[in-house]
């Protein structure tokens, strides 16, 4: 099942993760709430990267910049927080999300990516706030069929900000598993 791709436009997957997940405190999490999987990995939506009672919450994307220029403008800029919610350091998790491939091999396929919340960033629409992507480095090159697709990841996160000349994220993932979002 592909996850509608109307629902994260209007920001409305956020919200259906945090309905349909169940929220417990797993043993041994830092105080961090999410649905314990086997093999003690936590399941999280985007909101708990989020540094702990902050204010701020996960979104859908924002609407898109576009300039008299068209395609030739510039490229819109990320804004937003940097602040983390330092209990993910060293967990392993299962977030969702979107893949935005940085790098490739000779093959095609994909060697380092971001993760976001919700498809849709181009170059008119800023990438989310730095504490809302995560820089992703598989284990395994990723066959991505269609960056349209939602998909789970699975790893070990770091809280390390690394920026590229696309964007900047506050984490960092060593991703062991990457599955298509059913």
């Amino acid at each position: 099942m592909n996850v509608p791709r109307l629902a994260w436009w209007s920001g409305a997957l956020p919200a259906l993760l945090m309905a349909t997940t169940p929220f417990a405190q797993a043993p041994g999490s830092k105080h961090v709430k999410g649905f314990e999987l086997p093999n003690h990995v936590l399941q999280v939506d985007w909101d708990q990267l989020l540094p702990p009672n902050s204010d701020q919450k996960a979104s859908g994307p924002p609407p898109p910049i576009h300039t008299y220029l068209g395609e030739a403008g510039p490229a819109a800029m990320q804004t937003g927080s940097a602040a983390v919610n330092p209990d993910l350091d060293g967990m392993t998790l299962r977030i969702p999300g979107f893949i935005v491939p940085l790098d490739e091999n000779p093959e095609g396929l994909v060697t380092e990516f971001f993760l976001v919340p919700y498809y849709g960033a181009c170059i008119h629409v800023p990438p989310p706030p730095p504490n809302q992507m995560v820089y992703v480095k598989p284990t395994k090159p990723v066959l991505v069929k269609d960056t349209f697709n939602a998909y789970w990841i699975t790893g070990v996160m770091h809280v390390q900000v690394r920026k590229n000349h696309i964007a900047a994220s506050s984490y960092s993932m060593k991703v062991e598993k990457v599955e298509l979002y059913e």
